[in-house]
Protein backbone atom coordinates (compact mmCIF):
# COMPACT_ATOMS: atom_id res chain seq x y z
CA UNK A 1 0.00 0.00 0.00
CA UNK A 2 1.01 3.58 -0.72
CA UNK A 3 0.40 7.52 -0.20
CA UNK A 4 1.50 10.29 -1.33
CA UNK A 5 1.81 12.92 1.54
CA UNK A 6 2.98 16.68 -0.03
CA UNK A 7 4.44 19.53 2.29
CA UNK A 8 4.51 22.75 1.28
CA UNK A 9 6.45 25.31 3.60
CA UNK A 10 7.75 28.87 3.38
CA UNK A 11 11.41 28.51 3.92
CA UNK A 12 12.14 32.26 3.83
CA UNK A 13 9.08 33.15 6.54
CA UNK A 14 9.21 30.07 9.31
CA UNK A 15 5.61 31.58 11.00
CA UNK A 16 3.96 30.80 7.55
CA UNK A 17 1.83 27.49 8.36
CA UNK A 18 2.89 23.92 7.35
CA UNK A 19 0.67 22.83 4.14
CA UNK A 20 0.27 19.21 4.47
CA UNK A 21 -2.03 17.27 2.08
CA UNK A 22 -2.36 13.60 1.85
CA UNK A 23 -3.47 11.78 -1.38
CA UNK A 24 -6.10 8.51 -0.90
CA UNK A 25 -3.99 5.10 -0.05
CA UNK A 26 -3.63 3.25 -3.34
CA UNK A 27 -3.01 -1.15 -3.09
CA UNK A 28 -1.55 -3.30 -5.65
CA UNK A 29 -1.10 -6.75 -5.62
CA UNK A 30 3.10 -7.71 -5.71
CA UNK A 31 4.66 -10.59 -6.65
CA UNK A 32 8.12 -10.79 -5.54
CA UNK A 33 10.88 -13.24 -6.96
CA UNK A 34 13.73 -14.22 -5.97
CA UNK A 35 16.85 -12.25 -7.81
CA UNK A 36 18.89 -14.44 -10.06
CA UNK A 37 22.05 -12.96 -10.62
CA UNK A 38 25.26 -13.37 -12.58
CA UNK A 39 28.02 -11.69 -12.72
CA UNK A 40 30.32 -11.40 -15.85
CA UNK A 41 33.21 -8.35 -15.57
CA UNK A 42 35.28 -7.89 -19.02
CA UNK A 43 33.76 -10.87 -20.23
CA UNK A 44 33.20 -9.37 -24.07
CA UNK A 45 32.60 -6.92 -26.32
CA UNK A 46 30.08 -7.63 -29.04
CA UNK A 47 29.96 -11.59 -28.31
CA UNK A 48 29.28 -13.10 -25.23
CA UNK A 49 29.36 -17.39 -24.21
CA UNK A 50 28.27 -18.20 -21.06
CA UNK A 51 27.74 -21.97 -19.84
CA UNK A 52 24.53 -22.66 -18.14
CA UNK A 53 22.43 -19.71 -19.00
CA UNK A 54 19.28 -20.31 -21.06
CA UNK A 55 17.00 -17.78 -21.90
CA UNK A 56 14.78 -17.13 -18.58
CA UNK A 57 18.73 -16.12 -16.87
CA UNK A 58 18.97 -13.02 -19.30
CA UNK A 59 18.63 -9.75 -16.62
CA UNK A 60 20.23 -6.62 -18.19
CA UNK A 61 21.52 -4.43 -15.36
CA UNK A 62 23.64 -1.10 -16.47
CA UNK A 63 25.72 0.94 -14.48
CA UNK A 64 26.01 4.34 -15.36
CA UNK A 65 28.07 7.25 -13.66
CA UNK A 66 27.50 11.25 -14.39
CA UNK A 67 26.51 10.24 -17.59
CA UNK A 68 23.06 10.47 -19.49
CA UNK A 69 22.67 6.85 -21.68
CA UNK A 70 20.00 6.71 -24.05
CA UNK A 71 19.13 3.38 -25.27
CA UNK A 72 16.97 3.45 -28.84
CA UNK A 73 16.60 -0.62 -28.99
CA UNK A 74 18.73 -3.52 -27.92
CA UNK A 75 19.27 -6.76 -30.10
CA UNK A 76 20.59 -9.94 -29.28
CA UNK A 77 20.47 -13.70 -30.69
CA UNK A 78 21.01 -16.72 -28.09
CA UNK A 79 23.24 -19.27 -29.84
CA UNK A 80 23.19 -22.71 -28.05
CA UNK A 81 25.95 -25.38 -28.07
CA UNK A 82 24.80 -28.56 -27.81
CA UNK A 83 27.06 -30.48 -25.40
CA UNK A 84 26.74 -33.67 -24.10
CA UNK A 85 28.70 -35.30 -21.73
CA UNK A 86 30.60 -38.16 -22.42
CA UNK A 87 28.07 -40.50 -20.10
CA UNK A 88 25.30 -38.96 -21.37
CA UNK A 89 26.53 -39.49 -25.19
CA UNK A 90 27.01 -43.37 -24.16
CA UNK A 91 23.51 -43.57 -23.39
CA UNK A 92 22.37 -41.45 -26.39
CA UNK A 93 24.50 -43.65 -28.89
CA UNK A 94 23.04 -46.97 -26.82
CA UNK A 95 19.55 -45.65 -27.00
CA UNK A 96 19.75 -44.73 -30.85
CA UNK A 97 21.01 -48.12 -31.81
CA UNK A 98 18.28 -49.76 -29.61
CA UNK A 99 15.35 -47.74 -31.09
CA UNK A 100 16.95 -48.84 -35.03
CA UNK A 101 17.32 -52.52 -34.11
CA UNK A 102 13.49 -51.88 -32.35
CA UNK A 103 12.30 -50.56 -35.70
CA UNK A 104 14.12 -53.13 -37.97
CA UNK A 105 11.89 -55.95 -36.04
CA UNK A 106 8.67 -54.05 -35.79
CA UNK A 107 8.70 -53.88 -39.47
CA UNK A 108 9.81 -57.69 -39.77
CA UNK A 109 6.66 -58.80 -37.22
CA UNK A 110 3.57 -56.40 -39.08
CA UNK A 111 5.16 -57.77 -42.38
CA UNK A 112 3.63 -61.07 -41.48
CA UNK A 113 0.13 -59.53 -40.22
CA UNK A 114 -2.74 -60.12 -42.37
CA UNK A 115 -5.63 -57.77 -40.75
CA UNK A 116 -4.18 -54.24 -39.71
CA UNK A 117 -7.09 -51.64 -39.00
CA UNK A 118 -7.00 -48.01 -41.05
CA UNK A 119 -6.09 -46.45 -37.93
CA UNK A 120 -2.86 -48.45 -37.89
CA UNK A 121 -2.49 -47.86 -41.46
CA UNK A 122 -2.66 -44.66 -41.30
CA UNK A 123 0.61 -44.71 -38.23
CA UNK A 124 2.66 -46.79 -40.83
CA UNK A 125 1.78 -44.35 -43.46
CA UNK A 126 3.26 -41.33 -41.68
CA UNK A 127 6.39 -43.25 -39.99
CA UNK A 128 7.13 -44.36 -43.72
CA UNK A 129 7.26 -40.60 -44.50
CA UNK A 130 10.75 -40.80 -42.64
CA UNK A 131 11.73 -44.49 -43.02
CA UNK A 132 11.09 -44.92 -46.68
CA UNK A 133 10.95 -48.78 -46.67
CA UNK A 134 9.74 -50.30 -49.44
CA UNK A 135 8.14 -53.27 -47.23
CA UNK A 136 5.97 -51.10 -45.38
CA UNK A 137 5.06 -49.27 -48.47
CA UNK A 138 3.78 -52.80 -49.88
CA UNK A 139 2.11 -53.81 -46.73
CA UNK A 140 0.43 -50.61 -46.53
CA UNK A 141 -0.71 -50.73 -50.13
CA UNK A 142 -1.47 -54.52 -49.59
CA UNK A 143 -3.74 -53.64 -46.66
CA UNK A 144 -5.75 -50.32 -48.03
CA UNK A 145 -7.03 -52.95 -51.35
CA UNK A 146 -8.41 -55.30 -48.43
CA UNK A 147 -10.18 -52.76 -46.47
CA UNK A 148 -13.55 -51.75 -46.69
CA UNK A 149 -14.66 -48.70 -49.23
CA UNK A 150 -16.42 -47.41 -45.60
CA UNK A 151 -13.15 -46.12 -44.51
CA UNK A 152 -12.83 -44.49 -47.60
CA UNK A 153 -11.75 -40.68 -46.36
CA UNK A 154 -8.71 -42.22 -44.57
CA UNK A 155 -7.84 -44.46 -47.78
CA UNK A 156 -7.96 -41.57 -49.88
CA UNK A 157 -5.75 -39.89 -47.34
CA UNK A 158 -3.49 -42.33 -47.45
CA UNK A 159 -3.16 -42.53 -51.06
CA UNK A 160 -3.38 -38.59 -51.28
CA UNK A 161 -6.14 -38.34 -53.29
CA UNK A 162 -9.36 -36.28 -52.57
CA UNK A 163 -13.37 -37.24 -51.72
CA UNK A 164 -16.32 -35.92 -51.46
CA UNK A 165 -18.40 -35.63 -48.44
CA UNK A 166 -21.39 -37.29 -51.03
CA UNK A 167 -19.29 -40.58 -51.37
CA UNK A 168 -19.07 -41.38 -47.69
CA UNK A 169 -21.58 -43.62 -45.71
CA UNK A 170 -23.73 -41.56 -43.59
CA UNK A 171 -22.65 -44.45 -40.78
CA UNK A 172 -19.38 -43.04 -40.39
CA UNK A 173 -19.80 -39.98 -38.95
CA UNK A 174 -20.76 -41.95 -36.20
CA UNK A 175 -17.89 -43.51 -35.07
CA UNK A 176 -15.72 -41.74 -32.46
CA UNK A 177 -13.62 -39.11 -33.65
CA UNK A 178 -14.94 -39.09 -37.46
CA UNK A 179 -17.10 -35.93 -36.82
CA UNK A 180 -14.07 -34.30 -35.71
CA UNK A 181 -10.95 -35.29 -37.52
CA UNK A 182 -13.48 -35.96 -41.25
CA UNK A 183 -14.55 -32.00 -41.93
CA UNK A 184 -10.85 -31.11 -41.39
CA UNK A 185 -9.53 -32.70 -44.59
CA UNK A 186 -12.35 -30.59 -46.55
CA UNK A 187 -11.54 -27.59 -45.10
CA UNK A 188 -9.86 -26.33 -48.11
CA UNK A 189 -13.35 -26.83 -50.38
CA UNK A 190 -15.79 -26.27 -47.24
CA UNK A 191 -14.27 -23.87 -44.47
CA UNK A 192 -14.56 -24.30 -40.87
CA UNK A 193 -16.63 -22.29 -39.04
CA UNK A 194 -15.24 -20.89 -35.20
CA UNK A 195 -18.03 -22.53 -33.69
CA UNK A 196 -16.44 -26.19 -34.91
CA UNK A 197 -12.64 -24.96 -33.60
CA UNK A 198 -14.19 -23.83 -30.67
CA UNK A 199 -15.89 -27.36 -29.92
CA UNK A 200 -13.00 -29.18 -30.63
CA UNK A 201 -10.14 -27.18 -28.06
CA UNK A 202 -13.10 -27.56 -25.49
CA UNK A 203 -12.98 -31.42 -25.33
CA UNK A 204 -11.49 -32.79 -22.63
CA UNK A 205 -10.67 -36.30 -21.99
CA UNK A 206 -12.70 -37.13 -18.97
CA UNK A 207 -14.03 -40.28 -20.08
CA UNK A 208 -12.53 -42.65 -17.85
CA UNK A 209 -12.15 -45.86 -21.10
CA UNK A 210 -11.52 -42.98 -24.06
CA UNK A 211 -10.13 -39.97 -22.29
CA UNK A 212 -6.54 -39.76 -22.82
CA UNK A 213 -7.30 -41.13 -26.54
CA UNK A 214 -10.00 -38.22 -26.69
CA UNK A 215 -6.73 -35.44 -25.55
CA UNK A 216 -4.22 -37.27 -28.06
CA UNK A 217 -6.76 -36.56 -31.09
CA UNK A 218 -7.87 -33.68 -30.55
CA UNK A 219 -4.08 -33.04 -31.13
CA UNK A 220 -3.93 -35.33 -34.28
CA UNK A 221 -7.06 -32.66 -35.37
CA UNK A 222 -5.09 -29.63 -34.16
CA UNK A 223 -2.11 -30.58 -36.41
CA UNK A 224 -4.13 -31.34 -39.75
CA UNK A 225 -5.50 -27.92 -39.22
CA UNK A 226 -2.11 -26.95 -39.34
CA UNK A 227 -1.21 -28.78 -42.05
CA UNK A 228 -4.25 -27.49 -44.25
CA UNK A 229 -4.22 -24.18 -43.22
CA UNK A 230 -8.02 -24.16 -42.27
CA UNK A 231 -7.10 -21.38 -39.53
CA UNK A 232 -4.56 -19.24 -38.71
CA UNK A 233 -1.27 -20.84 -38.26
CA UNK A 234 -0.42 -18.71 -35.18
CA UNK A 235 -3.62 -19.52 -33.44
CA UNK A 236 -3.55 -23.33 -34.24
CA UNK A 237 0.17 -23.16 -33.08
CA UNK A 238 -1.56 -22.09 -29.64
CA UNK A 239 -4.14 -24.63 -29.12
CA UNK A 240 -1.21 -27.72 -30.23
CA UNK A 241 1.05 -25.99 -27.15
CA UNK A 242 -1.91 -25.80 -24.68
CA UNK A 243 -2.87 -29.55 -25.63
CA UNK A 244 0.37 -31.17 -25.16
CA UNK A 245 0.86 -29.71 -22.18
CA UNK A 246 -2.38 -31.05 -21.19
CA UNK A 247 -1.30 -34.39 -22.41
CA UNK A 248 1.63 -34.55 -20.55
CA UNK A 249 0.22 -33.71 -17.50
CA UNK A 250 -0.95 -37.00 -17.21
CA UNK A 251 1.65 -39.64 -15.48
CA UNK A 252 2.74 -42.34 -17.86
CA UNK A 253 2.82 -44.79 -15.63
CA UNK A 254 -0.94 -45.04 -15.74
CA UNK A 255 -1.93 -45.39 -19.19
CA UNK A 256 -1.38 -48.57 -21.42
CA UNK A 257 1.67 -49.26 -23.92
CA UNK A 258 -1.02 -48.61 -26.93
CA UNK A 259 -1.58 -44.73 -25.23
CA UNK A 260 2.09 -44.04 -24.29
CA UNK A 261 3.17 -45.44 -28.05
CA UNK A 262 0.09 -43.01 -29.70
CA UNK A 263 1.46 -40.08 -26.78
CA UNK A 264 5.03 -40.01 -28.23
CA UNK A 265 3.79 -40.63 -32.18
CA UNK A 266 1.04 -37.47 -31.68
CA UNK A 267 3.90 -35.13 -29.78
CA UNK A 268 6.64 -35.39 -32.19
CA UNK A 269 4.08 -35.22 -35.29
CA UNK A 270 2.35 -31.84 -33.96
CA UNK A 271 6.77 -30.76 -33.80
CA UNK A 272 7.58 -31.28 -29.86
CA UNK A 273 10.47 -33.27 -28.22
CA UNK A 274 9.56 -36.24 -26.09
CA UNK A 275 12.12 -37.45 -23.24
CA UNK A 276 14.74 -40.30 -23.72
CA UNK A 277 13.24 -42.05 -20.90
CA UNK A 278 9.98 -42.25 -22.42
CA UNK A 279 11.59 -43.83 -25.86
CA UNK A 280 13.53 -45.93 -23.58
CA UNK A 281 10.22 -47.42 -22.10
CA UNK A 282 9.05 -48.03 -25.20
CA UNK A 283 11.73 -50.03 -26.49
CA UNK A 284 12.20 -52.25 -23.26
CA UNK A 285 8.74 -53.08 -23.67
CA UNK A 286 8.77 -54.36 -27.37
CA UNK A 287 8.20 -58.10 -27.51
CA UNK A 288 9.73 -60.76 -28.14
CA UNK A 289 8.45 -61.57 -31.76
CA UNK A 290 9.17 -57.67 -32.77
CA UNK A 291 5.62 -56.29 -31.94
CA UNK A 292 3.99 -54.22 -29.12
CA UNK A 293 1.07 -54.97 -26.90
CA UNK A 294 -2.32 -53.23 -25.83
CA UNK A 295 -1.26 -53.52 -22.47
CA UNK A 296 2.11 -53.98 -21.05
CA UNK A 297 3.26 -57.72 -21.30
CA UNK A 298 0.21 -58.41 -23.85
CA UNK A 299 0.30 -60.57 -27.03
CA UNK A 300 1.41 -58.40 -29.87
CA UNK A 301 -1.17 -56.10 -31.18
CA UNK A 302 -0.88 -54.05 -35.17
CA UNK A 303 -2.44 -50.90 -33.20
CA UNK A 304 0.39 -50.76 -30.43
CA UNK A 305 2.96 -51.89 -32.91
CA UNK A 306 2.39 -49.37 -35.46
CA UNK A 307 2.28 -46.16 -33.52
CA UNK A 308 5.13 -47.68 -31.67
CA UNK A 309 7.00 -47.53 -35.11
CA UNK A 310 5.66 -44.53 -36.14
CA UNK A 311 6.92 -42.78 -32.73
CA UNK A 312 10.44 -44.82 -33.22
CA UNK A 313 10.66 -43.22 -36.17
CA UNK A 314 9.84 -39.73 -35.49
CA UNK A 315 12.41 -40.16 -32.99
CA UNK A 316 15.08 -41.73 -34.91
CA UNK A 317 14.71 -38.74 -37.58
CA UNK A 318 14.71 -36.04 -34.97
Amino acid sequence: TAQIIYLNQNTTNNKTPLEITYSQPQSKQAIFVPPRIRVFNNSCVETCLFDGLTEDDYMLIINITNATLIIENIMFDIETLDYIPPEKRERTVYLNKAVNESIERSIQWLTGQNNIDIGSLYALHEANKVLNDQRLSTLIAEQLDRTSDFYLPYKRLIKGEPFSLSEVDERFFEFRYNSNLIPILRCQQHPLTAEFLDRLVDIRGTDEEYGYYDDLHVLLALVWMRERKCFDEDLIDLFIKQRIMLVEKKPVGNISLDMLAERLAFIQYAGYSVSSDQITTLVENQNTDGGFGIMYGEKSHPHATSHALWALAEWSNG
